[in-house]
């Protein structure tokens, strides 16, 4: 299996990377990247990692690359502390092999980091609350690659924050990984 991982959503730290006062989407989300490639690679799977250009070309180069799946790498910020915090993996509302892999990299991310406590799998839609992590994956749906936004876990919320130390997100990485393989032995 061929896997393009992307630091996507201005994770280079631009305006509107996740931030909270100690940590940048940018920092956490190279490191459970770096994971999640380490244990492809020890499962016998191909990464390539792209962090430039805008979200068209880069969907472009992976079907070019004809990877079988593209990863929208974040982590979320913005956490209201109103409801239990969760991880989230959203895939292209047309999409059935997209859905049946968020489920597979949500179960993973639970029992590899039970801390994250629970994750959601989302149907994207162009519009509504789902636009953003829509654009992200639009154009890698059901064919080569299959497209999902991650977010793993949010930034700046209690529940969340041993996720920040890189044990941790070593763990979510690895997490990562085994649901991607869990996912293609399974097709």
């Amino acid at each position: 299996m061929l896997v393009v991982l992307s630091r996507d959503h201005m994770a280079t730290g631009g305006p509107r990377s996740a931030r909270s006062t100690t940590h940048t989407e940018d920092i956490l989300t190279r490191k459970y990247m770096a994971a999640t490639e380490d244990r492809l690679i020890e499962l016998g799977h191909s990464v390539i990692i792209i962090s430039d250009d805008n979200y068209r070309n880069r969907h472009e180069r992976a079907k070019d690359y004809r990877a079988h799946a593209y990863i929208a790498c974040h982590v979320n910020a913005g956490f209201s502390g109103r409801r239990q915090p969760f991880g989230a993996f959203f895939y292209d509302n047309r999409s059935e092999k997209g859905k049946a892999l968020a489920k597979s990299l949500s179960t993973a991310l639970v029992i590899g980091a039970p801390a994250v406590l629970s994750c959601r799998t989302f149907s994207a839609h162009p519009d509504g609350w789902t636009a953003p992590a829509y654009n992200t994956i639009r154009g890698v749906y059901d064919g080569r690659p299959v497209g999902i936004c991650a977010e793993p876990f949010f930034l700046d919320c209690e529940e969340h924050s041993w996720l920040l130390h890189d044990s941790a997100l070593v763990r979510v990485g690895t997490a990562l990984a085994e649901g991607l393989h869990a996912w293609y032995e399974d097709k």
